[in-house]
Parts: structure tokens; sequence; C-alpha cells
């Protein structure tokens, strides 16, 4: 088998090109988990593998609960079987807390709190009861507890939904309701971790297959070792094959293609054939991969033909003669497909590593907020080497983006105009794939790491702006923040020639100016992120005044790090002298 094998055998494993099913829930089953967030989208992945697919009895069964969905594997939402929701919540639950964990400190959103919610919710929804999100938080209001709305709420009700105490309900119109799991699914035999991994992985190879061991880690949110442990359990039960070094598992008896089966597929772009793995090299080609953008919710599915992403297609409704709404899918071009999604398994690869050094510490700050000038000073005072987290993102990271492992700086790194490729995105998009690209960062930082002594001395310039994805595979009390209060952005990019050397780049694009605002629009969200992230994960800040020297600031720096606990330098403010600064008590800036 080669990697051109591949699509063809997995439409085949997704009952895509062989016999469909004859019921909705026997897909669900078949498959384990549907992502669901896009609820449209989800019933197409259904009717596509049917025989026969009704909307309205997609939608009927949704309503009895005969299908649910909640949030489960990744912390998004998917359709699942009932007997299956219980044990596949206790098995990947843990891991979605803790992912949401940063989210909860950035919400203040602490044990307590959140076991009072769950008491909330329950009760609101004792004796059949079926309530909104809406509802739900004004129950909570209800209660005294604060801040029941937007981020806030939906993450007191994903808590919930991993907790097993709240399921879906029936829709109410258009919108959706919750229900008491214990009350709207019978109860289902437990499973141990060992039976719940086997039985997961048994699953994902037969029906996604051929898949390695990291599709099977990505898609389900664990470790990989969770998967290897999985897998272990059942490869006696698979098929597997090796290519370009990599082992694939699949069924040993896939179900036979249906005569004359389809070449072309409009697929959503959550379907379990494009989001199910984490290669997805064997589906995109190498040209239309270098073409892949986020489109966000333009883009809502996907043109395969012959087993390849080709294209991809919006979805719009019309108003029938009757009232009624009826979908149409418009084909487009390829505008991109690739998910901004956060890569759980490096985070946790690298968190093994970087949290065995005791001695790297790590400075972020936005532009001008004097974090590069700091470093300096510390890594000449205090021996340090420095690590210029920015020139490795820009510079030698574009060497090492492995498509396969980093796809989301892959897609950057190929654009012929990173900068503009950037621009291009909404601060939403832009806000996402920074989200992503950090675990891809710190997988590199982390093989840098590895050369290095457990007791060696590091310290990391910037790099980043979302500091409370970095902390969970980070310390946070190897970090410092610094911010630079009530400095505008605009005067940042103008306080130097360097700087202004960058609003010459805009001249390229058609309409400098505007591009420029939005730079620096971006630029002042960004700030705006790293200093509240920071204060969330309980980063040290420290803020920089006009009035700071540098060895002013880089001894509060030095201080909220604990440097002088673990290495003993040299006077800070002889060093700071020698780099060619002002002395003490005059203002952070360089000396001519």
């Amino acid at each position: 088998m080669n990697l051109s094998a591949i699509p063809q055998l997995r439409l085949r494993c997704q009952h895509l090109s062989s016999a469909p099913f004859q019921e909705p829930i026997e897909v669900v089953r078949w498959l384990t988990a549907v992502q669901s967030q896009d609820y449209y989208g989800a019933k197409w992945a259904l009717a596509l593998r049917l025989k026969n697919a009704v909307d309205a009895e997609l939608d009927a069964l949704f309503n009895s609960g005969a299908i649910l969905r909640t949030h489960v594997l990744r912390p998004t939402w998917h359709f699942v079987a009932p007997e299956d929701i219980r044990w596949l919540l206790q098995l990947t639950g843990p891991r979605v807390l803790a992912i949401n964990a940063s989210m909860h400190r950035q919400l203040e959103l602490d044990a307590a709190t959140l076991q009072r919610s769950l008491d909330v919710v329950a009760q609101a929804l004792q004796g059949g009861q079926h309530l909104t999100r809406a509802e739900l938080g004004e129950a909570l209001q209800e209660a005294n507890i604060a801040g029941t709305s937007g981020q806030r709420l939906t993450y007191v009700v994903m808590h919930a939904e991993q907790h097993g105490v709240i399921c879906s309900g029936p829709r109410r119109g258009k919108q959706f309701t919750y229900a008491l799991l214990d009350e709207w699914v019978p109860p289902a035999p437990e499973r141990s971790r060992e039976e719940a991994l086997a039985e997961l992985a048994r699953r994902y190879f037969l029906s996604h297959g051929p898949a390695t061991v990291y599709d099977l880690a990505n898609w389900s949110g664990l470790t990989v070792t969770d998967g290897r442990t999985g897998l272990s359990l059942v490869k006696h039960e698979l098929d597997q094959a090796e290519i370009d070094g990599q082992t694939y598992w699949f069924a040993p008896d896939p179900p036979p293609e249906i005569d004359q089966p389809p070449r072309a597929y409009i697929l959503s772009v959550f379907d379990e054939y494009t989001i199910g793995y984490k290669d997805r090299r064997a589906v995109t080609t190498a040209a239309a991969s270098a073409r892949l953008g986020n489109l966000g919710n333009a883009l809502t599915y996907l043109l395969v033909l012959d087993g390849q992403v080709v294209g991809s297609s919006r979805r719009t409704l019309q108003k029938e003669r009757d009232g009624d709404e009826s979908l149409e899918l418009v084909s487009g071009s390829l505008e991109g497909c690739l998910m901004f999604t956060i890569d759980v398994t490096l985070l946790q690869q690298a968190y093994e590593l970087l949290s065995q050094h005791q001695r790297v510490y790590w400075v972020v700050g936005g532009a001008g907020s004097g974090k590069t000038t700091v470093c300096r000073a510390l890594a000449s005072s205090y021996g340090l080497t420095l690590y210029d987290m920015d020139a490795h993102i820009y510079g030698t990271y574009h060497g090492r983006f492995s498509p396969t492992r980093h796809p989301i700086n892959s897609q950057w790194a190929a654009a012929a105009n990173g900068l503009a490729w950037l621009l291009a995105l909404s601060w939403e998009e832009f806000a996402a794939f920074n989200q992503a690209a950090v675990p891809e960062y710190l997988d590199l930082l982390a093989e840098d790491l590895a050369k290095l002594p457990p007791d060696g001395r590091l310290l990391i310039d910037g790099g980043i702006f979302n500091t409370a994805v970095a902390t969970q595979a980070f310390p946070a009390s190897q970090m410092v923040c610094l911010s630079r209060p009530g400095v505008t952005s605009e005067k940042i990019w103008q306080e130097t020639p360097e700087r202004l050397e960058m609003k010459a780049m805009f001249a390229q694009f058609p309409e400098p100016e505007k591009m420029w605002q939005k730079f620096l629009e971006f630029d002042a969200k960004i700030n705006q992120t790293i200093l509240h992230e920071s204060q969330i994960a309980q980063i040290p800040v420290c803020p920089r005044t006009e009035n700071d020297s540098v060895e002013m600031l880089a001894q509060r720096v030095a201080n909220a790090l604990r440097i002088a606990e673990a290495i003993s330098p040299p006077p800070l403010q002889q060093r700071v002298t020698d780099l060619g600064y002002k002395r003490k008590q005059t203002p952070f800036i360089k000396t001519e």
C-alpha cells in the first residue's frame, strides 16, 4: 500500500463509497462521534451515509433523544449514541476539562463557582424541564452567580456537559435546549478505562482507517500514550501497512465498494473524512495545500474529487414560496479549508519536556514593552543563553515546519507574502490562527531544549501573545509579562526609525494606509490579549513607565522570576551599564 491508496480505502471504511446504512443512529455508532457544532452540516454528514435521508426525520430523531449532541472528545460538539455518551465522557472528559482550565481561570470560574453552577443547572432541569442556554443563564443569575452570559455561561454549560449532568434536549423551534442526562438517557454498563481505550481504538481504526496512532490521538483529544495503549489492546484485530515511515492501521476486511461509486462529494468542512485525521496529506495535494487558508464561517463545505479535496462550497438558504427554507449548495473555488484547532497532543509532548527545565525563563509583552532590551540585559548579567523567539518563528522555524506535524504554520510559511496572508484574516481568524500556532512553536522549542541539559540556563524573548495556551506546557511561575500602560500602538510604531521601517513595507499593498491601520488595530488587540491572558494565567506583570531605567525594570523582572535564587550573577547595574545603557534613574532609552 502507498499513500495514494489511502483515500479510496477511507471512503469505503467511512461508508461514503460502500453500502449505505439504513438508520441514522447506525452512522453515529459506526463513526462513534460526528462533529456537530454546525448542526446542518452534521445532518448532511449523516445523510451522505444513509440509503434514504429525510431532513425532518433526522430532526425528529434528535428531538426524541435517539441522537444526542454534547461536548465530547475534543472540546467541541459531537453527535453520539445514547449508549455511548457516558463512557465517552468518562474517558475524554478529563482532557477537555484540563484544556478548559486556562479559560476557567481567565473567566474567573473557580471550583466553588463551578460546583454551585452544576447544582443550579441540575435543579433547573429537574422533572423533565428542557431549557435553552439563555434560560440556564437566567437560573444562574437568580441564584446570584454573576456573569451568567457570553463566554462565562458557555464554559459553565460545557462544564455541566463534561460532568455528565446535562446533554442535548429537543429543539424548540431553531433553539437548542438542554436536558438532565440521567432523565433523558437510559443507564448503560460502565467500562473500565482500559476497556474504554480499547473500544475507542477499535472503532476508530475500523471506521477511519487507514490511520496512525497520531491521528487517533488528535481525533480523540487523548494523549499519544493513551492512543498507543488502546491500539495495543486491539491491534491483533487490525491490519497494518508501513507508508513513508508511518504505521497505518485499518480493518482487515473493509466494507466493499458499491458498484459505480460517486467520483465527487460535497462534504461538510467538519466531515469525518477530513476532520478525523491529524495528517491530511493523503486527501490534499501539495498544490492545493499551499492555497489553503481560512474563510471562517464563510467556509462550510468542501468539494472532494476522487478522494482529494479540490475546492470549497458555501451554503445559502433560500425562501421557498410556502415560506420554508431550502438548502442550496453553491460551488466555489479553493479558498481554503484549514481548521485552526489547537493540537493538544503537541501541548502534552511539549509539557513533558519543558517542565523538566527549572532554569528556563520567558519574558513576554507587546511591541515597545521593553522585553528585548530587558532580556539582553538579564542574559548578560546572569549568564543566560538568549533565545529570541521572534527570530526563530520568522526565521529558522520556517525551514523546520512540517506540513504533517505543523500544518497551521506550514500554510502561513507557504504563503507568497506572510504578512499579507495574516492581514487578510479577520481578527477572530487571526486570533484563532495564533492560538493554534502556539503548540507548534512549543514543539520546536522543545526540540531545541532537548539539546540543553535540564539545569541549563535559557531566557526566551517574546514570540507569542496567547500566553494562556503557552502555560499549558510551560510553567507560569517561570514567565513574566511586560506591559506599557497608556501608550498607543500608533505611538509605539513611530517611536524609532527601526519601527517606522515596518510602515514602509505596506507600500506594496493596494491600499497601504488601510492595511497599516489594520496592522495597528491588530497590534493593539495583541497587547490587550497578552496582558489579559497573563493576568488570568497568574503570570507576574511588570508595567513599564517612561521614567524607568533599563536596570530598574530588569531588576523587577529578575525578582519576579526569582532568578537570583537559582543563579548568582555579577551586580546587575554594572552589567547593564557595560551594555551601553544610561545608569539608574535615567529614562528607558539606549545611549547613542
